[in-house]
């Protein structure tokens, strides 16, 4: 079970990201090569490369969320003591839940609903195309409430919350190495 989670992980978050983004770069290429160099622009390459800049976006932002490389705040968060990093974290964590919940129902209803439009040149249904907003916002649930579980269940400090103790034992370690 665990190696079929890991697998997924890498094809959602490397390997289409990977591709799409390979396909978005190659037809913009071609498109600039038949427009100038041919003289024969193509109608199909620009749709080409919209859908798959969405595709590599939205992943790209699931990526970052899941290796917690998106854009935060944490100015204001660094000044507060560890008991109060730690429910600045879980109330963060139950926001974007709740947030996300409420999205997936609208998002999921779009895509679903968007099966009966095409795309004008290629006729690819605008459900596939804006598919991966669903499988981003399913990925910021799960991975948001498997935070939360690591942080209250399993006791994992993922809030960042450490004591002065352990910031100056931290930075004394750093200093040897």
């Amino acid at each position: 079970m665990k190696k079929t989670f890991q697998l997924l992980d890498k094809i959602l978050n490397i390997y289409l990201p990977g591709i799409f983004f390979f396909i978005m770069f190659s037809t913009f290429i071609f498109q600039i090569l038949s427009r100038y160099i041919f003289g024969s622009p193509v109608t199909w390459a620009y749709e080409v490369t919209v859908i798959a800049y969405l595709w590599v976006a939205v992943l790209g932002a699931n990526y970052a969320y899941n290796v917690n490389e998106h854009v935060s705040f944490s100015i204001v968060y660094d000044l507060f003591p560890p008991k109060v990093k730690k429910i600045m974290f879980i109330i963060g964590k139950v926001l974007i839940i709740v947030t996300f919940t409420m999205f997936f129902l609208p998002s999921y209803e779009l895509v679903k609903f968007s099966f009966i439009r095409s795309s004008s040149v290629l006729r690819i249904p605008f459900g596939i195309i804006y598919l991966p907003i669903l499988v981003f916002i399913l990925n910021v649930l799960v991975k948001t409430s498997y935070m939360l579980y690591e942080e209250l269940i399993l006791g994992k400090n993922l809030s960042g919350a450490k004591s002065k103790e352990e910031k100056l034992k931290e930075e004394e370690e750093e200093t040897w190495i």
